[in-house]
């Protein structure tokens, strides 16, 4: 649901009536970007959302760090 080849690819799928998961950094409570709240209520009735992070977690772009050890 990210800016970018994220959200486009969400959008095409929507439009040809495909399939469709978003896989969320953050709590599926707090969507994260906000002004994709729309395509993410299309999503639901075409597949669904995915979510590690426990409810209430605090959606931003520190969910999104690379961490290598």
């Amino acid at each position: 649901m990210a800016y970018g080849i994220d959200i486009e690819a969400h959008k095409a799928a929507l439009q040809n009536h495909m399939p469709n998961w978003a896989i969320l950094a953050g709590d599926i409570d707090q969507i994260y970007q906000g002004a994709h709240m729309k395509f993410a209520e299309k999503i639901i009735g075409h597949r669904g959302l995915i979510s590690k992070q426990p409810p209430g977690t605090k959606s931003g772009p520190y969910l999104f760090r690379c961490v290598i050890e």
